[in-house]
C-alpha cells in the first residue's frame, strides 16, 4: 500500500516565515545603520568613550586622561558638547565590546544598530505590560514615534547611551511586575551608565523594595555592581579618584536646567533654580512617602515620575537625554488604551502627534544632522512640563490594584 507524503505542518510553515521576516527585519536595520554611519557624520557622544577605552584597551593609556584630553580640544575648537564622566564599571559593560572594533565607523554602526533594535523593543515591552491593542496603525505609528520622535532620532544619531535606558527601565518594571527582584535590580546596576539620570530611580527601588522586603532587587542591584566594580578595579585601580578629578575639572562645563536659567536670568535666575529643586525634590519626595510599602504598580508610577523629575534635576543634560521621556510615555499610554476604553485610542494619537510635531517645528531648524546641538531652555524645560500632566492623568488607576489589568490577561 502507497502512503501519501505528510503535508508539511502549516506551524512550521508559519515559524519560517516569521524566522525570514525576522532575518530581513535585522538585515534592513544592520544596512540602515552602516549608510547613516558611513555617509552621515555624526555619533559625537558615543566617539570620546570609545577613543578612551580604545586606547586603553590597545595602548594602556588612562581612559580619564584620554577624556580630559578629548574633552579639552573640542572646548577649543568650540564644539558644543557636554563632557559626560562615566563610572569605569558600568562603561566597561556599555562601550568595552565597541573599544575592541578598530573602525569607529563600524562600532557607530553596531551601536546605532543595537539602539534602534532596543528602541523597538521598548514599544513591545510595554504593550506586553499592559496587554494594550492599539490595533496596526497605530501600532506603527508608535513604532515610528520611538524611532522619529525629534529626541530619539538625536539620541540614535549621536551614539548616546541614554536611547537605550528606556528598554532597561521598562524592562526592570516588568520584572518587578511579576516579582522577578533579582532581575529588576540586574538591569537597575546595568542602567547605573549615567548616574547623574539614575541615582533618584535607582535610589527610590531599593528603598521601596525594602519597604516590601523584597531583598531581591538589593542582591540583583549590589551583586552586578560588586563584580563590575571588582573587574574594573582590577583592571584600573586608580579609576574612582580619576573619575573625580574629571568630574571636578569639567563641572563648569555641564549644562543643566538649573544652569541654562541663571544664564538667562542673571537677577532671578538662582532663585528660580533653588525653587525648581526644592519644588521638583518636594515633589518627587512625597510621592515617594506615599508609595512606600504599596504594591508595585504604584511604585513603578513613582519610579516613573522620578524618572522625569531627574530631567529637570540632573547637573550634566544634553537634548538627546528628554529620550528618557518616553517612560513616564509609554506608561501612560499603556493606562489609557487599556483603561480609557473610549477615548484612550484618539488620546494616545493626539497626544503622540503633538508631542512628534512640536519639537521638529520649534527646535529642528537649530539642528545640523551629524553636529552637537546647544541646549536651550525651551529643549529642556518644555517637554518634561508637557508630559507630567499626561502622566497624573493615570495616577489614579496606579494607584488603585483593582483597575489594573488582571494577570490572565497580560500577555505572557
Amino acid at each position: 500500500m502507497q502512503t501519501q507524503p505528510r503535508p508539511f505542518p502549516r506551524e512550521a510553515l508559519g515559524l519560517l516565515g516569521r524566522l525570514a521576516g525576522l532575518a530581513l527585519a535585522l538585515g534592513a536595520v544592520g544596512v540602515a545603520s552602516w549608510v547613516l554611519a558611513r555617509h552621515h557624520a555624526g555619533g559625537e557622544v558615543l566617539r570620546f568613550p570609545w577613543e578612551a577605552l580604545h586606547r586603553f584597551v590597545y595602548a594602556g593609556q588612562n581612559p580619564y586622561h584620554t577624556l580630559a584630553l578629548l574633552y579639552g580640544q573640542a572646548l577649543q575648537d568650540g564644539v558644543a558638547l557636554t563632557p559626560e564622566v562615566y563610572p569605569f564599571h558600568t562603561a566597561l559593560l556599555w562601550f568595552g565590546p565597541l573599544a575592541l572594533v578598530n573602525n569607529f565607523v563600524t562600532a557607530r554602526a553596531l551601536a546605532l544598530s543595537g539602539a534602534i533594535l532596543a528602541s523597538l523593543a521598548t514599544l513591545a515591552v510595554a504593550g506586553k505590560m499592559f496587554a494594550w491593542r492599539p490595533g496596526k496603525a497605530l501600532s506603527a505609528w508608535l513604532g515610528g514615534f520611538v524611532l522619529t520622535w525629534y529626541f530619539a532620532a538625536q539620541a540614535l544619531l549621536s551614539g548616546n547611551v541614554t536611547a537605550v535606558l528606556p528598554l532597561l527601565l521598562l524592562l526592570a518594571w516588568s520584572a518587578l511586575r511579576r516579582e522577578r527582584d533579582a532581575l529588576a535590580g540586574v538591569l537597575l546596576a546595568a542602567a547605573f551608565i549615567r548616574p547623574s539620570l539614575m541615582v533618584g530611580v535607582v535610589v527610590f527601588v531599593l528603598l521601596w523594595s525594602a519597604s516590601r522586603r523584597r531583598w531581591g532587587v538589593w542582591a540583583g542591584f549590589w551583586g552586578l555592581t560588586i563584580v563590575l566594580m571588582a573587574f574594573s578595579l582590577w583592571l584600573l585601580p586608580s579609576w574612582p579618584l580619576d573619575a573625580a578629578r574629571l568630574a571636578i575639572q569639567t563641572r563648569g562645563s555641564g549644562v543643566s536646567p538649573r544652569a541654562l536659567l541663571v544664564q538667562a536670568l542673571p537677577g532671578i535666575g538662582r532663585q528660580l533654580g533653588w525653587l525648581l529643586v526644592v519644588g521638583l525634590g518636594g515633589l518627587t519626595l512625597a510621592e515617594w512617602v506615599a508609595a512606600w510599602g504599596k504594591p508595585s504598580h504604584h511604585a513603578l508610577w513613582t519610579a516613573s515620575l522620578t524618572v522625569w523629575s531627574a530631567l529637570l534635576l540632573a547637573a550634566r543634560l544634553i537634548p538627546s537625554d528628554q529620550v528618557l521621556l518616553l517612560v513616564p510615555l509609554l506608561l501612560t499610554w499603556g493606562y489609557w488604551l487599556s483603561r480609557w476604553k473610549a477615548y484612550g485610542r484618539p488620546a494616545v494619537w493626539v497626544t503622540a502627534g503633538v508631542l512628534w510635531l512640536l519639537p521638529w517645528l520649534w527646535f529642528a531648524p537649530r539642528w545640523q544632522l551629524g553636529a552637537p546641538t546647544s541646549p536651550t531652555l525651551a529643549m529642556l524645560f518644555v517637554p518634561p512640563l508637557l508630559v507630567l500632566p499626561f502622566l497624573y492623568t493615570v495616577r489614579w488607576w496606579a494607584s488603585r490594584a483593582h483597575v489594573l489589568p488582571l494577570e490572565d490577561e497580560m500577555l505572557s
